[in-house]
């Protein structure tokens, strides 16, 4: 026998039972939190290609930029084929593409040749309809040192078009930097709001230090429960310590976002609330962490209290206290951009009602971009409801008896937000108001289309394209999802 085995200590029976009650809990616990939590390695190999574009944006900041222009080249293609043939593009020094067939059939391949085109520029290639709103992206291609490329294209089969023999437009977009590089929109942003969450979370340490270390003095046991009534003070500031500081951040920058209003100041309330109590805590504990030795020795002189704490407590907590500080101010630093998801920093969304509990306005946070929202109708009884973005551009969204969403129009012209009178769409054509001169159709309008359920049963598209749903009859239709065939 081993000296181990002959001197180590016999343990009994219940000591060894419990010991492997614990090791059976404690799988099950974990087994219990690994489906609770569903932790899914497999996701990290299979998600990560959703993520790359994430990460290399991440990696890849857009600190300096320059300015760009948005070119585009238009030849004419005639669909179906007829006997006049639109001609080629004449040779343009920005750009132009000569086409193998100046006209097609759907389905049809022809080829393509672009020249005069910027070197190593990404060109999108795409076919209009001159007599509907449809667009179809055909390719994009990347031309080479001189300024070329070569593809083929294939005409959509479903190309809609409403006469034959119509010359629709092959366009080729791109766009070019120009001018010195300069300071992005981006990095002025971000720098703005690295400003703002370092002065949060500073302004929230500030004020808590104010109230944090006479707080933590009360609630320091070496020094409040020499007396009754000391050691009542020193429990109920404890209590209210431990309270304030169970409570997230995050809930206190809600309760104050609807004190105060949505902003900066509710952030900063929120995170002094919080930073009081968490830096009373650590000052308190490091108060009760003294060397008792200099406090006896003062006290044996026959000091007051107010003398023991400042020459005897205060030079052995000034050390501890700048260093619980920094690292208090440094953790608010990282709440306060969680502190901006519920508006305390700044970033919210802010609706603005008229008397019948309707939105008008909406406010995204303090960069002044604005939505506005009309109420109307249409001329037919239905109800519109026309929303102006923060580039003045307009989409109309037509409800039906049942305030669903029978149409959605995109305008392709610019309104002033303010607008209370009825649009008059003949008015887009007029120069210097639409999005895109050289497009003829003034509109973009999708239409939808429900069953008695409120199911959508299809989906007609500005460009011509429609999906159809099929349903069963199932009485829950979410539950068992009850989609049973889709066309396109």
């Amino acid at each position: 026998m081993s000296l181990y085995n002959k001197y180590r200590p016999r343990r009994s029976f219940g000591h060894t039972l419990l010991r492997w009650v614990l090791i059976v809990v404690g799988i099950a616990i974990f087994a219990i939190g690994w489906q609770v939590t569903e932790i899914n390695f497999k996701d990290l190999v299979t998600g990560f290609n959703d993520v790359q574009p994430l990460l290399n944006s991440l990696l890849h900041p857009e600190f300096v930029t320059k300015e760009t222009k948005d070119f585009t080249s238009t030849s004419l293609i005639q669909i179906p084929c007829t006997d006049n043939p639109p001609p080629q593009t004449p040779p343009n020094p920005a750009g132009y593409m000569i086409i193998s067939e100046t006209c097609a059939a759907r389905g049809e391949t022809i080829g393509v040749q672009g020249l005069n085109y910027p070197p190593r520029t990404q060109v999108t290639l795409s076919l209009a309809a001159v007599d509907n709103p449809r667009r179809d992206r055909l390719a994009v291609v990347l031309t080479d040192v001189n300024g070329e490329f070569t593809t083929d294209l294939t005409i959509p089969a479903d190309f809609t078009y409403k006469s034959e023999g119509l010359a629709h437009r092959l366009q080729a977009e791109y766009e070019i930097e120009f001018g010195p590089m300069q300071i992005s929109e981006t990095t002025k942003v971000v720098f703005v709001k690295m400003i703002q969450t370092v002065l949060l979370a500073l302004m929230a340490t500030i004020f808590a230090i104010v109230f944090a270390i006479p707080f933590s003095f009360l609630g320091a046991r070496n020094l409040m429960t020499r007396t009754r009534v000391g050691t009542v003070i020193y429990y109920i500031v404890r209590f209210i310590m431990n309270l304030t500081r169970a409570i997230e951040p995050l809930i206190w920058a809600i309760i104050f976002a609807v004190w105060v209003g949505i902003g900066p100041f509710a952030g900063v309330l929120a995170l002094t609330v919080h930073s009081i109590a968490a830096l009373g805590k650590l000052y308190s504990e490091q108060i009760e962490g003294i060397e008792n030795g200099p406090l006896e020795a003062i006290t044996a002189t026959g000091a007051s209290g107010g003398q023991r704490i400042i020459y005897g407590v205060v030079p052995q907590i000034v050390a501890p206290f700048i260093a619980f500080t920094l690292y208090r101010w440094d953790i608010n630093v990282r709440m306060s951009t969680v502190i901006g998801l519920v508006g305390g920093g700044g970033s919210y969304l802010q609706n603005t009602y008229d008397s019948l509990g309707r939105v008008i306005a909406q406010r995204l946070g303090t960069t002044g971009q604005n939505i506005y929202l009309r109420y109307t109708d249409d001329g037919s009884g239905n109800d519109l409801v026309r929303e102006f973005d923060r580039r003045k551009l307009c989409t109309e969204y037509t409800l039906d008896a049942s305030m669903r969403a029978a149409k959605v129009t995109r305008l392709n012209s610019f309104w002033e937000p303010d607008l209370t009178i009825p649009i008059d769409h003949s008015q887009i054509n007029s120069a210097g108001t639409k999005v895109r001169p050289a497009d003829p159709v003034d509109s973009y309008a999708t239409t939808f289309a429900y069953n008695a359920n409120h199911e959508v049963t299809s989906i007609l598209y500005a460009r011509g394209n429609s999906v159809e749903y099929t349903y069963d009859a199932s009485a829950n239709h979410l539950a068992n999802g009850n989609v049973l065939e889709v066309r396109r």
